[in-house]
């Protein structure tokens, strides 16, 4: 399941919207196999190394499709402008489980993204735990411990990190 946390400054219209969206892709999560090449313990999934955690802060660019490796099912990033000027391009996930953020959004919206960077094909890429938009509300996509995602993840395991958390 995907989690959203509203603070204060969120607009209540919004954050129902996307409460509403969220828990809808929630709903993919519970299929096995539903996101080739996205699940725990793929090819993809090994270059996440929660040893690097690190957060970054910028502005939203554009919302991107990526297809990190050969035979994996479309996903969903984006292009961060970070503090220093410079693109970073960030993984959020499969396109058919987080769809529904690419709404709402527009370039120069500032974001905080929680993840740790790793090399595909010889480009940094920045896999990402969470992010932080308009310091309205934020989305998790892996937990932060063990970068397990959250749409390869059965509901004893949901239950138990958002225990954790």
């Amino acid at each position: 399941m995907t989690r959203i946390r509203p603070h204060l400054a969120a607009r209540p219209a919004l954050l129902a919207l996307i409460a509403a969206l969220a828990l809808a892709a929630g709903a993919f999560a519970a299929d096995v196999n539903r996101f080739p090449g996205w699940e725990r313990g793929s090819a993809y999934d090994k270059l996440y190394d929660a040893k690097k955690f690190e957060s970054l802060k910028g502005e939203l660019v554009r919302f991107i499709e990526v297809t990190p490796l050969t035979g994996m099912t479309p996903g969903l990033g984006l292009i961060m402008k970070d503090k220093a000027g410079k693109d970073v391009t960030v993984h959020l996930g499969p396109d058919k489980y987080l769809h529904f953020l690419t709404s709402g959004f527009a370039p120069g919206d500032a974001i905080k993204v929680k993840g740790a960077f790793a090399k595909i094909s010889g480009l940094p890429v920045f896999m990402a735990t969470k992010i932080r938009f308009r310091e309205a509300f934020e989305v998790k996509f892996r937990t932060s411990k063990k970068g397990t995602p959250y749409w390869d993840m059965n509901d004893s395991e949901l239950v138990e990190e958002r225990f954790e958390d």
